[in-house]
C-alpha cells in the first residue's frame, strides 16, 4: 500500500475493473455453453467433452475454457473407449452453424432453423 495521493482511487478502480471483466467473461462463456446445449438438443447429439471441445474450437474465435466444458459436459463413469459417434460429424455441424446467431444469444431468432 502507498501513501502517494489517488493511489486508492487508482486501485479501487483497477479492482471494480476487474470484476467486472470477470463476469463478462463468465457471461460469454456461459452463452457458449446454451449454444452447444442448443445444437446438441437441435441435432440429437450424444454431447461428451470431447465433442464439446471440438464444436466450441470450430465455432467461437475465441474458444472455450476446458474448466466450463468439463463442468457441463463431462459424463462420470464414461470410459474413453465409449466415444460418441457424433465426433465424425464436427466438420458438417462447424459449418452449419459458424457465424449463425443462435438463439440463445439474443433471443431473436428462436423459431429459426438453421439451412
Amino acid at each position: 500500500m502507498s501513501n502517494k495521493p489517488g493511489y486508492n482511487d487508482r486501485h479501487a478502480r483497477a479492482m471494480q475493473a476487474a470484476a467486472i471483466s470477470a463476469i463478462a467473461r463468465a457471461e460469454r462463456a456461459q452463452l457458449k455453453i446454451d449454444s452447444l446445449k442448443y445444437i446438441a438438443d437441435i441435432e440429437s447429439l450424444d454431447m461428451t467433452f470431447e465433442l464439446a471441445k471440438r464444436l466450441a474450437k470450430g465455432l467461437f474465435p475465441s474458444g472455450l475454457s476446458h474448466r466450463f466444458i468439463s463442468e457441463y459436459f463431462s459424463t462420470t463413469g464414461r470410459s474413453p473407449a465409449s466415444r460418441t459417434p457424433d465426433l465424425s460429424r464436427v466438420g458438417e455441424l462447424v459449418m452449419k452453424y459458424k457465424g449463425i446467431e443462435l438463439p440463445l444469444h439474443t433471443g431473436s431468432n428462436i423459431n429459426v432453423s438453421p439451412t
